[in-house]
Formats: structure tokens, sequence, C-alpha cells
């Protein structure tokens, strides 16, 4: 979905790109990378239909084009609650590093409605995101806050901009995983790509860069990917000429 913004930086529900054009709205950092490829992610969806067609039952002897409905519908699903798991977690970690009263059983009673079993595992996933960022945060500066580039024309609210503990500043972008016990979190470029648009976005003032990888699977399991300066550099490149084709292709 979509993401416009005013120049106030006030987020547009359900703008659509007619109204961008219209009201001189500025696209979101993740709308501008809906243009980009993303194999992993098709992969990941590839894999969700498969098993859903390997398990999905057919009691009542369904006809073929049903039954392919029944089972994209249920594939659909899994991809809903992947994404509702994210949402609940990113807005968790929010909380955290706001230090917010947390009232965990209203996120047991989101996530029972999920999966049964998740809703067990929020208090542990809490626990490691607070023990995470309590090793390197020292002073939050922004905090989903929304900006808007005028240099540009692009707008975004980063994760995180902070002090980290030796002085130094960082930018972190929070990102959900499914993971598995032994094996590496998965890098996407596309990572980088968000971290150098919010580096602009916050006026390059970060000088180390990080992505918070959030294990959904392995509760506890919490890594920062940092990123090199010259990595930064390279994709801010990459983003500023995927904004230009954005453009170019949208007509704004």
């Amino acid at each position: 979905m979509a993401h416009w913004y005013k120049l106030d930086g006030t987020l547009v529900n359900g703008a659509t790109v007619r109204d961008a054009r219209k009201h001189n709205l500025y696209p979101s950092v993740t709308t501008v990378l809906g243009i980009l490829a993303k194999p992993g992610l098709d992969i990941w969806k590839t894999d969700q239909a498969i098993l859903s067609a390997l398990t999905f039952p057919n009691p009542d002897n369904a006809k073929e084009y049903e039954l392919l409905k029944l089972i994209k519908d249920d594939s659909k699903e899994q991809s809903k609650v992947a994404m509702e798991k994210g949402t609940l977690i990113h807005n968790l970690t929010e909380r955290i590093i706001k230090k917010d009263e947390i009232g965990y059983s209203a996120y047991k009673y989101e996530l029972m409605s999920i999966d049964d079993e998740f809703e067990n595992k929020i208090l542990k996933i809490a626990k490691s995101i607070e023990f995470t960022f309590y090793q390197i945060l020292d002073k939050p500066i922004y905090i989903e806050e929304s900006f808007v580039d005028l240099q540009y024309g692009f707008a975004g609210r980063p994760d995180l901009l902070s002090y980290l503990l030796n002085n130094d500043i960082g930018l972190f972008d929070h990102k959900t995983q499914s993971t598995k016990k032994g094996e590496k979190i998965k890098k996407y470029p596309e990572w980088l790509y968000q971290l150098a648009a919010c580096n602009i976005l916050t006026c390059r003032q970060a000088n180390r860069f990080f992505n918070t990888v959030i294990s959904t699977t392995e509760p506890g399991r919490v890594e920062l990917v940092e990123w090199k300066q010259a990595e930064i550099d390279h994709a801010e490149e990459v983003f500023l000429t995927m904004l230009k084709l954005f453009k170019l292709i949208k007509k704004i």
C-alpha cells in the first residue's frame, strides 16, 4: 500500500497517485522502494502458496478452480498473520525505546487472536529488545517522527535516530524475520536503501547505521546488523536513482 505525505509531514491515508499530483503530496520511502523487485519476498510468498496447497484439506471435493481460490485465500492469510506480527512487534519496540508503560496483557490478547502459541512469547521478545537497546542506546533524538525532504521530494518516518553510549549517533530501522536456529539472518539490499533514505531525511546526522532484526520464530533472538558508511553512500545513490525513476513512471 502506497503512503503519501503533505508538506508538513502529515500522512494522507488512502491517497492515490492522482491525489499526489493534485495536492503536491510526497511519496514515502517504502512507496518508492515498491518499484524494486524483491526476490526474497517473492520466494517466501511462493513457499507459503506451496505449503497451503500441500496442507489444505478438500473434504467436499471442490472443483479445481474453487480449490485454487481457497488455497490462494489461505496463503494470503499466512502473509496477513506475518504482517500483523511484524506491526505489533514494531509498535512494541517503539514503546520500549520511549520507556512507555507497557500493558503486556493487551499485546497478549491481540497476539492470541493471531497465533495461539505466539501470545505466550511476547514477554520474552520484549525483554530481549529492551536488553539489546540497553547495551547501545543513550538518548533518543527522533523516534518515529515524520520528515519531508524538499530537495529531492520524498518523505518518511525513520524508526530511530539516537545518541549511542559512546557518543556516536546511530540510525536504526527495525525488521522482523522468521529465523531458524543455527542459521544466519537474511539481509536484503532494500534494507540499505531504506536506511540511506532515512539518513537523508534526518539531515545525515548519523555516523553508524543499524537494522534491528527481531525474530518472530525464536523468541529472545534480536540481532543488530551494522552497515558501513561506504555501503550507505552507495545505497543513497541507488535510492535517489530509484526516486527519479519512480517520479518519471508516476508522472509526479
